[in-house]
């Protein structure tokens, strides 16, 4: 299963800045509609990759994943605090759509929201 996954544009000491986005990413299209409806970024709007990297990403990806051919294919790095924003939206909100998968929903928006805290404040 592809993974959304936060990559930082510096290195914070001391920070475990892996993610385990799996679930974000399975749940991408209902999470898109929801942060839509909370008026905040949709997670995959802060994608950005490489022309060679978006090519390689969507010849391995699973059918019925989030389609990256339209996303910003120039890397660019966005500010931790727009990152946030969405991710304590969507955390403060899940409950408002009905996954079976809920939980891991949370608990990967809470991974992401640990590693975003921590850029914020490295800033």
């Amino acid at each position: 299963m592809p993974a959304l996954y936060i990559v930082l544009e510096k290195k914070i000491p001391n920070l475990d800045s892996m993610v385990n986005g799996n679930w974000l990413s399975k749940e991408s299209v209902t999470l898109e509609k929801l942060a839509k409806k909370l008026k905040v970024i949709p997670l995959m709007d802060f994608f950005s990759a490489s022309p060679d990297k978006v090519a390689f990403l969507m010849e391995n990806m699973e059918e019925g994943s989030t389609d990256i051919s339209n996303r910003n294919t120039q890397e660019q790095w966005f500010a931790a605090e727009d990152g946030l924003k969405t991710v304590s939206a969507l955390l403060e909100n899940v409950e408002m759509i009905k996954l079976s998968s809920a939980s891991h929903v949370r608990d990967d928006l809470r991974d992401f929201e640990r590693v975003l805290e921590a850029a914020h404040t490295a800033k």
